[in-house]
């Protein structure tokens, strides 16, 4: 169900949230070409084989300090989460890099 999804939208990076725990915590990402390089995906393996801990930035955090943070991390996405630490969404290094450099056009 993940890989249909992640191909369906041009997802390589998926966070997975906890919805058992009030409020649904992200509790990790799943790298979608971490899957597919391992060769045929068994859809009986659980999915916490695949869960990588997610780069959890704060909302008024710098772009530059949050890329920096990336590249420290080899992470492509990071959670941004707010001050009560409710997850708000995630931010991409692309979306970084061109809200930094503006669109790059080779």
């Amino acid at each position: 169900q993940l890989l249909e999804q992640a191909r369906r939208h041009g997802w390589t990076q998926v966070p997975v949230r906890n919805l058992a725990a009030p409020p649904a915590q992200v509790v990790g990402i799943v790298s979608v070409d971490r899957i597919l390089f391992a060769g045929e995906p068994d859809p009986a393996q659980p999915l916490e084989r695949w869960l990588e801990p997610a780069l959890v930035v704060e909302q008024n955090e710098r772009l530059e300090v949050v890329l920096r943070r990336m590249q420290g991390t080899g992470q492509v996405v990071a959670v941004v989460r707010d001050e009560s630490g409710q997850a708000l969404g995630t931010v991409r290094r692309e979306d970084i890099l061109k809200l930094i450099f503006g669109e790059l056009r080779l």
